[in-house]
């Protein structure tokens, strides 16, 4: 406590350093938020003009990425997977069946419920824009340090969100 201040005048002297500190922590952590945020978009942006010939929105991209690794999934799954709802998940399935990318198959044990693969095509577009991604990512670490590139991977995988199902 300062000479001369009663005690109710130190402990807000001392809220208002924390909140002082608190709040220049607070900006500097935007700050970095909004470089990520920043990159991300460019990153994503890149990603879109290498996939301009395949004919293929992002969230079809992520719908053939997501049934690529757990074929036959059924809509609501799907759904569920992608954080998407149930009718944007419909809509994103019908163009890809149009485009004979996806198929749908009745399930053996409920035949009310459909299940969703890709088909030989919709693996090599899916494979296709994938290794055309890979190429991306691959050039742009490949300028970094391999000790960053492995604490980049450690720290964002720890991140809850970013863990695959």
């Amino acid at each position: 406590m300062k000479p001369g201040s009663t005690p109710g005048q130190a402990s807000t002297i001392s809220c208002d350093l924390f909140l002082l500190k608190h709040a220049r922590y607070r900006s500097r952590m935007t700050d970095q938020a909004a470089r990520f945020q920043n990159l991300a978009t460019r990153l994503l942006r890149q990603a879109r003009l290498l996939d301009e010939g395949s004919k293929l929105t992002s969230a079809q991209y992520s719908a053939l990425s997501t049934l690529y690794s757990h074929p036959g999934l059924p809509l609501t799954e799907l759904a569920q997977m992608e954080h998407v709802s149930h009718p944007t998940m419909s809509r994103i399935m019908s163009g890809l069946i149009k485009q004979g990318l996806v198929a749908r198959t009745p399930d053996t044990k409920d035949r009310r419920t459909l299940r969703l693969a890709l088909t030989e095509d919709g693996r090599a577009a899916y494979e296709r824009v994938y290794a055309r991604r890979l190429a991306l990512i691959e050039a742009l670490i490949g300028q970094l340090k391999p000790e960053t590139i492995a604490d980049l991977l450690n720290a964002l995988e720890k991140l809850p969100h970013l863990k695959t199902s």
